[in-house]
């Protein structure tokens, strides 16, 4: 009993695997390294740049029932800060935030104790508006109001990551001349007829920052004592002394061995199972990869199913089955080997995966009874097999099709 206690998902884990916001295997990715390190889940999200502050702070108002009557990201103000002395902050885990007509609205880290709270309000002498908030914004305010210690990693991770004002990064710019913002080339005219689809408006984060990648270049991450589970789930970026290219999912997924294919496809329960058998076999010799949904006459990215990529890169790209990008070529041609045609729409899509039109793509679509209902790109790498690489992805998606067909029938019965 105590066992399965101490391995049970911490709540926001819980919440965010039940809600869908990450892959079960991001979840359980993070709970790992939580268990290894002891370092709280929400801060190693963070620093993975999986979900913003926001996010976090709304699934925590959910989950332990607070409604926020203040806004937690306002900075606390000196004098409400003064009513509370550094050990008691501490002690009760809270920040006073604002003093304002005899209530004190505090910053809490929930769970928010009922004593803890009455305590806090007999010190300050006021009525307390209880508030919750993240770890690292806890962690950070202690450090800026209270000169608590704080590591050099944790503290460049909360100036990046927090919703404070003057922001380092802003991510998503649009200028109102209709232009749009990329922050490695800057501002770039767009055209009705160069953009047909408004992919224009699909996001553009500020780096091409893998979640697989180097995590200790941008020093954000911490990684003290990760040990051995570093090389599985967090790899160092691997060089290719050939050509330089970056390989990131060979050091984080055991490559599929094309002659286990259809022992490891009769073993898959469900569809969030696919995800992790695709990533196997891009750790072959793709560079990244990503999942989508078809249907409706349209493509969608299947929400965080995007190895070596941020989820938010494959989460906004919906586009018709039968014009316009790669995407509706894959799924016009089922299988597909090359490059993209140089459009902006297609130029567009592949910066999104840190690509160029360049690059060699790989592609191909699972089918149920003729209807396509899972789309697979990738990014070869530039010493791969290639059409070797097609002839497997082909035996993938033809041995899934029974497979689906048992699970859709499985829970019809059901």
């Amino acid at each position: 009993m105590e066992q399965q206690k101490i391995h049970s998902l911490p709540p926001i884990l819980e919440a965010i695997k039940k809600n869908g916001l990450l892959l079960p295997l991001q979840v359980n990715t993070i709970h790992r390294i939580h268990l290894q390190t002891g370092e709280d889940p929400e801060i190693l999200m963070l620093s993975l740049d999986l979900v913003s502050e926001k996010a976090l702070q709304d699934l925590l108002g959910d989950i332990y029932g607070v409604e926020s009557i203040t806004d937690p990201f306002q900075l606390p103000t000196e004098e409400a800060v003064k009513l509370l002395s550094h050990e008691n902050a501490i002690k009760y885990r809270c920040i006073p935030q604002n003093l304002s007509n005899g209530t004190l609205s505090v910053l809490f880290r929930p769970p928010i104790d009922p004593e803890a709270l009455n305590k806090v309000g007999k010190k300050c002498k006021c009525y307390i508006a209880p508030n919750i908030i993240t770890e690292l914004r806890y962690r950070w305010l202690l450090h800026r109001f209270y000169n608590a210690e704080l590591s050099w990693n944790l503290n460049e991770l909360a100036e990046i990551v927090l919703e404070v004002e003057n922001p380092h990064r802003i991510f998503n710019l649009r200028a109102e001349s209709g232009n749009i913002y990329d922050p490695l080339s800057g501002y770039n005219p767009v055209l009705p007829d160069d953009d047909p689809l408004s992919l224009h408006k699909l996001p553009m984060l500020e780096e091409f920052e893998s979640v697989l990648d180097d995590w200790r270049e941008s020093g954000t991450l911490i990684e003290d004592n990760l040990g051995d589970l570093i090389e599985i789930v967090a790899p160092a970026r691997l060089s290719d002394t050939t050509g330089g290219r970056i390989h990131t999912l060979q050091a984080a997924f055991q490559p599929l061995d094309p002659s286990s294919i259809s022992k490891k496809i009769s073993m898959i329960q469900s569809r969030d199972e696919l995800p992790e058998l695709f990533y196997q076999f891009g750790s072959r010799t793709l560079r990244n990869l990503s999942l989508y949904s078809c249907m409706e006459n349209f493509i969608i990215g299947w929400t965080g199913a995007g190895l070596g990529l941020l989820p938010q890169r494959i989460e906004g790209i919906i586009v018709p089955e039968d014009r316009g990008t790669i995407l509706s070529d894959i799924f016009a041609e089922r299988f597909f080997l090359g490059r993209a045609s140089s459009t902006f729409v297609n130029k567009r899509i592949l910066s999104l995966f840190g690509a160029d039109i360049e690059d060699t793509i790989i592609g191909g679509v699972v089918q149920i009874k003729e209807r396509p209902v899972v789309l697979v790109l990738g990014i070869i790498d530039d010493e791969s097999e290639g059409p070797g690489e097609l002839q497997i992805l082909q035996d993938i998606c033809h041995a899934l099709e029974p497979v689906l067909i048992r699970i859709i029938r499985a829970k019809k019965s059901s």
